[in-house]
């Protein structure tokens, strides 16, 4: 199985690029988690 940030990250991605709204409520649990994967991802410039 996937670990439960990969599994985050991609249920996030998939809703954005799909144009889903996401019911923050819901995501609030995940919230965290996912703002902490998507900013490892994002490039760093020095």
């Amino acid at each position: 199985m996937l670990s439960p940030y990969v599994r985050d990250l991609a249920l996030s991605f998939i809703s954005l690029e799909a144009g889903q709204q996401i019911y923050l409520p819901e995501m609030r649990p995940w919230r965290k988690q996912i703002f902490t994967l998507l900013s490892g991802l994002t490039p760093r410039s020095g």
